[in-house]
């Protein structure tokens, strides 16, 4: 029993790699989701991939269309062509469907997660290089059990494609380093960087620090040869997939007028407040303290704050505490790399939850390598806190991994559902929802929605009867009336991705920063909302179908 211990404590990361991999492969038979991880994102990547698939990549530009193409009839639709982020893992959807037959989201998801955990072997094998096996063992455990890498690891989106590509460039480099010689491994790093700049936004600043960190600390040096040479090649490569993607894009809108305009536009939907509206600005420190809390420790800011000064206690207290100068890098680097994005694109981290994937490595390595330092100290009361504090952290994890409660649209509710709309309503016509599940909508039933629920109170009646007009809002209102789909399970399909243009128009940012705190709070708030928006709805329309999921109505014109 010993032995077995002793084994399992020795290789925890590989452990823990292994049960989440069941837990995940299990849970990637879940019925379609709604509130898991970002499943609005995992819609949106099938339905460019079945353009792809149904009209070709040449006739979409090799850009996602988030609706069929063949619904996109009025200038409204253009924020439909999406050319607001990379589009690599549409372009792989479409790919898996056109070449290998795939076409179900279970399918997808495993591919994902088959993506996610090869990363993880450039993960481990950066890690160990930097810091040592015990260390990468540790992190590895913290990094796989983490609450927000687990709702990400099938994610469609660009997650799982710019963690492979992104740590993969730095893996192939340090290769590169070891022997320069094995100029394929230069090679290697500068397609993997291509690929993670057309994978994802978030690692445009990320990969590329993280490069040139590593290159500068290997030679020692910011201008030398070796390291113009090497940054350069990368450099190189990097660019030219930015032109590509900005091609791309010009050519979706068909003149460069038109791109510039887009970047414009992106710009300023993701780092000011012009289109959001939602006053992100005064939510920075609560929503930070908030998701460290729930994801992370809120250790981690006496953690950073050791690693930051750690070159100073290294040179006074190095000979008292001697593990202190065998660690050979300071992981506030991975840290310092996640910040110019965090900072200049403060909107989306702070309206979106995956952008903590980049402050994921920091917390991981640095927990990691502050457990080592303890664990190795000749303090038995040390050491035990070294161990408490590796309990505490996968505890935490754990806990909220095993609370979150999904929530799902049931593919018989799908199946009923669609026959239903398809029944009572024109091809295409807007609905009316009381849920903010506009991507599931598209995807299955090909439809977009008005998401009422976003209205306040005071004014969700003058918006029911707005988009029930056929003369203001035609594309919802018909002569007929408009169809309104009612949720029942409202306050668990809204949790907690739902959340943000509610609480942030309120400036609740303590109850959006971490939900489940003030889960009651939240709940009470939604069911107050809701009702009044079903009352009006009652009083102007008539039930046509009920399940105990959901209600069609119809409103009267």
């Amino acid at each position: 029993m010993k032995r077995v211990a002793s084994a399992v404590w020795d290789n925890i990361g590989f452990v823990c790699v292994a049960i989440v991999l069941i837990y995940c492969v299990v849970h990637a038979f879940d019925p379609p989701r709604l509130n898991w991880g970002d499943s609005g994102s995992d819609y949106n990547v099938m339905i460019a991939g079945r353009n792809f698939q149904k009209y070709g990549f040449l006739k979409m530009h090799l850009t996602p269309v988030l609706m069929d193409a063949s619904l996109l009839v009025m200038p409204e639709d253009q924020p439909f062509i999406y050319t607001h982020y990379p589009q690599l893992p549409d372009l792989m959807n479409g790919v898996l469907r056109t070449v290998f037959g795939l076409s179900d989201i279970v399918q997808f998801r495993l591919v994902a997660l088959l993506v996610s955990f090869s990363a993880l072997v450039f993960v481990y094998k950066l890690l160990s290089y930097y810091w040592g096996r015990r260390t990468a063992q540790i992190a590895l455990a913290l990094w796989v059990v983490n609450p927000l890498w687990i709702q990400h690891a099938d994610y469609l989106h660009h997650g799982p494609y710019g963690a492979f590509f992104g740590f993969g460039c730095l893996y192939f480099l340090v290769r590169y380093f070891q022997d320069e010689t094995r100029t394929r491994f230069l090679v290697a790093a500068g397609v993997f960087m291509m690929f993670t700049v057309f994978a994802s936004y978030d690692y445009w600043f990320f990969a590329p620090l993280l490069v040139a960190l590593a290159t500068v600390a290997n030679y020692r040096a910011v201008f030398r040869a070796p390291v113009i040479r090497v940054l350069g090649t990368l450099a190189v490569c990097a660019i030219g997939a930015v032109l590509l993607k900005l091609a791309t894009n010009a050519w979706a809108f068909g003149s460069v007028r038109g791109l510039l305009d887009d970047l414009h536009f992106q710009f300023a939907e993701r780092a000011t407040d012009t289109v959001t509206r939602s006053s992100f600005q005064t939510g920075v420190w609560d929503t930070m303290y908030g998701r460290v809390e729930r994801f992370f420790t809120l250790l981690l800011f006496p953690i950073a704050a050791f690693w930051a000064i750690a070159p100073l206690l290294r040179r006074r207290f190095v000979s008292r505490w001697p593990a202190l100068g065998g660690v050979r890098s300071n992981p506030i680097f991975l840290l310092l790399a996640a910040l110019p994005f965090l900072y200049v694109f403060r909107e989306i981290w702070i309206g979106q939850y995956y952008p903590g994937l980049l402050v994921l490595p920091f917390y991981a390595v640095a927990s990691a390598a502050m457990i080592v330092l303890l664990l190795q100290t000749d303090q038995r009361i040390v050491r035990v806190a070294g161990g408490v504090l590796l309990a505490g952290l996968l505890a935490n994890s754990l806990d909220e991994d095993a609370s979150f409660k999904k929530a799902f649209f049931r593919r018989e509710d799908i199946r009923t559902l669609k026959a239903q709309l398809d029944s009572v309503s024109r091809p295409g016509q807007r609905l009316l929802i009381n849920n903010v599940s506009d991507p599931l909508y598209r995807y299955y039933f090909d439809r977009q929605t008005v998401q009422l629920i976003l209205n306040p109170p005071g004014v969700v009646e003058i918006a029911i009867a707005s988009h029930s007009n056929p003369l203001t809002h035609p594309r919802s209102g018909t002569p007929e009336g408009a169809i309104f789909v009612q949720h029942k399970n409202l306050k668990d399909e809204m949790f907690d991705k739902g959340y943000y243009y509610i609480l942030g128009r309120y400036r609740l940012w303590k109850l959006w920063g971490n939900p489940p705190k003030y889960r009651d709070v939240i709940d009470t708030l939604m069911i107050e909302r809701d009702s009044v928006l079903m009352s009006k709805v009652a009083r102007v329309g008539h039930k046509l179908y009920e399940t105990n999921r959901y209600v069609v109505w119809r409103v009267k014109p």
